[in-house]
C-alpha cells in the first residue's frame, strides 16, 4: 500500500529540543522566551525541589530550575554548552537549566505518542514522546512544572512596597 501524502492542514506543533544528560527533550517552543547562556544564581533556602536560585533576567527575578537536579539525571559533561531556556506560561516565567539545545522543529500531533508510566508522574512532568533524529524525544509538559515557576511571584518587589512596610509590621505584630 503507497502512503498518502501529508496535508498541510495536519495539525503540527513546533518544538525546541535539548538534552539532559544523555536523554532528549522537547519543549513547545510557544512557552519559550529566549535561550541564554546561565548568568549568576542567588540561591535562596527553602525552594521547592530542582529550583536551585533565582536570577535577574530584564528588571524580573526568576526562578532556575535545574532539569538534572528536578529529573534525577547525572551532572552535565560538558558546562561550556549548558543553556538556560527561559521560559514562560501565563504570568509566571523562570528558566530550565538544560545541558544542550539542539534544534527548533516541527512534529505532527498524530506522531506524539502517550509516555511510558513509571516513577512519579508530577516529578518527570513528561507530556508524550517521539522519534526524531532516530531516537525516542520526551515532550516536557511545562505546565507540570507550573508551581515551580511561580515561587517568585507572590513575594512583593521594593515598587510594591518601596519603604519595606510589610516587614515593619510584621516585627511589630501587625500585618
Amino acid at each position: 500500500m503507497k502512503a498518502l501524502p501529508r496535508s498541510r492542514a495536519e495539525a503540527q506543533r513546533t518544538f525546541v529540543s535539548f538534552f539532559v544528560s544523555e536523554i532528549a527533550y522537547a519543549l513547545d517552543v510557544v512557552y519559550v522566551v529566549q535561550i541564554v547562556h546561565p548568568g549568576p544564581v542567588d540561591p535562596l533556602p527553602y525552594m521547592p525541589h530542582g529550583v536551585i536560585g533565582v536570577s535577574d533576567f530584564r528588571g524580573k527575578v526568576i526562578p532556575i530550575i535545574d532539569l538534572r537536579v528536578r529529573l534525577g539525571a547525572s551532572p552535565a559533561r560538558d558546562e561550556r554548552k549548558v543553556k538556560w531556556l527561559v521560559v514562560k506560561s501565563g504570568p509566571a516565567m523562570g528558566a530550565l537549566v538544560v545541558d544542550d539545545v539542539e534544534d527548533v522543529f516541527s512534529v505532527l500531533l498524530t506522531e506524539i505518542r502517550p509516555p511510558p508510566r513509571s516513577g512519579d508522574e508530577e516529578m518527570r512532568a513528561l507530556g508524550g514522546v517521539f522519534q526524531h533524529r532516530k531516537r525516542m524525544t520526551f515532550v516536557l509538559d511545562l505546565l507540570r512544572l507550573q508551581s515551580l515557576l511561580e515561587v517568585t511571584e507572590h513575594q512583593p518587589s521594593e515598587a510594591q512596597d518601596p519603604a519595606g512596610l510589610r516587614d515593619e509590621g510584621r516585627k511589630k505584630g501587625r500585618t
